[in-house]
């Protein structure tokens, strides 16, 4: 982990880095390593100006991450699961899920991917209790747009917020890392 944000730290300016930060959140639906909002956080902090794009980056990658997830899911079923996240089935959230599923379908899987938690538990049920792929995809695709167009807004603008109403003191160039 360390490694991958060493690399994310050297390469924040390069043109091709929002395309490496959607890749490395589309693998994380699989291995569940990478703090994807954390990701986005720091970037857009480093780079408030650059909110919208990191944002659009950070939601394509893990959209299309979670769609893959269901869809491998609905085709393979527990086994594929538990290949990937043997301990997951054993959790107290799965079993909330579960419940909460039966109550209210695919509204679940859209609420978890509006919230700053792992979605996979939401998504995993969903789609191996046979509902709908479609309707599955509309949902992480909304929420995660929720989720990560919010944190991306409130990374870019709150440190400028709080310095004008006086929580914080601007920053001292000194101080300031390079960027």
């Amino acid at each position: 982990m360390k490694k991958i944000s060493d690399f994310l730290k050297a390469n924040i300016e390069k043109p091709w880095y929002p395309i490496a930060v959607s890749a490395l959140v589309l693998i994380d639906n699989f291995i569940f390593l990478i703090p994807t909002a954390i990701v986005l956080l720091t970037s857009v902090v480093a780079h408030p100006k650059q909110w919208i794009r990191m944002s659009f980056w950070v939601w394509l990658g893990n959209s299309i991450g979670g769609i893959l997830f269901a869809l491998l899911l609905a085709n393979y079923g527990v086994a594929f699961l538990t290949a990937i996240a043997p301990h997951m089935t054993e959790m107290h959230i799965w079993q909330l899920c579960a419940h909460w599923i039966d109550l209210h379908g695919v509204w679940i899987v859209f609420f978890f991917c509006t919230l700053p938690v792992s979605e996979h538990p939401a998504v995993a049920l969903a789609a191996i209790t046979g509902l709908s792929i479609p309707e599955i995809a509309v949902a992480i695709v909304v929420g995660k747009f929720i989720k990560f167009s919010t944190i991306g807004a409130l990374a870019a603008y709150t440190p400028d917020f709080l310095v004008k109403i006086k929580v914080l003191k601007p920053a001292s160039p000194k101080i300031l890392p390079p960027l």
